[in-house]
């Protein structure tokens, strides 16, 4: 089953019983009858054609499917918790890596803003923060391949985005804007100074 498909809540059913090994137990935790996790286990029994839990001597006993599952499903969900308990970035506390590429006209356009980024950088671990980054600006024809080994992201004139995305095996995504669009965007670059 795709996993678009799946209610993603019937994961969760999986855990408490997995972790209770009882639908008494997992309907304690998220307080809801256990008729409501009964029929939450069943769905999702039957989404990926397991029986999942069978009922044993002592509580519901995992079959070896449920066990194959349970790690995946278990550190899944327990990232998707840490994404969503993470607080919003500031950039004076953060402890991270910064890499930042620029082609050729980048390094004609936005020096100041680089220049600031490198500076921030320094001040960071001068206070002792734990922070580190590096500014590079290729020429644009030695970006193709730093996107092919690195995470980076950049962008470079059509012809050589499409070259290198066959090349490199790289994903290369094409924005056309109208005239207008475009102007009044430069118009907005320009009033604030950038």
């Amino acid at each position: 089953m795709p996993i678009r498909r799946l209610d993603l809540n019937l994961l969760r059913v999986f855990e408490a019983v997995m972790q209770h090994r009882s639908v008494i137990g997992a309907s304690r935790e998220f307080s809801v009858t256990p008729s409501a996790v009964s029929h939450g286990l069943s769905r999702l029994r039957q989404a990926l054609g397991d029986e999942l839990f069978i009922a044993g001597e002592s509580g519901m006993e995992a079959t070896a499917r449920a066990h194959q599952l349970a790690p995946g499903i278990s550190g899944g969900l327990g990232r998707i918790a840490e994404a969503i308990s993470r607080k919003s970035f500031v950039p004076s506390e953060a402890v991270r890596n910064f890499r930042i590429a620029a082609t050729d006209y980048a390094e004609i356009a936005v020096p100041p803003r680089l220049v600031w980024i490198e500076r921030l950088i320094l001040e960071m671990k001068e206070e002792g923060k734990d922070l580190a980054g590096r500014v590079a600006v290729p020429h644009y024809a030695a970006v193709p391949p730093l996107l092919a080994v690195s995470d980076m992201v950049a962008t470079l004139p059509g012809i050589l985005a499409t070259r290198a995305a066959v090349q490199y095996g790289l994903v290369a995504l094409t924005t056309l804007l109208p005239p207008a669009l475009m102007a009044l965007l430069a118009a907005i670059f320009s009033a604030v100074g950038f």
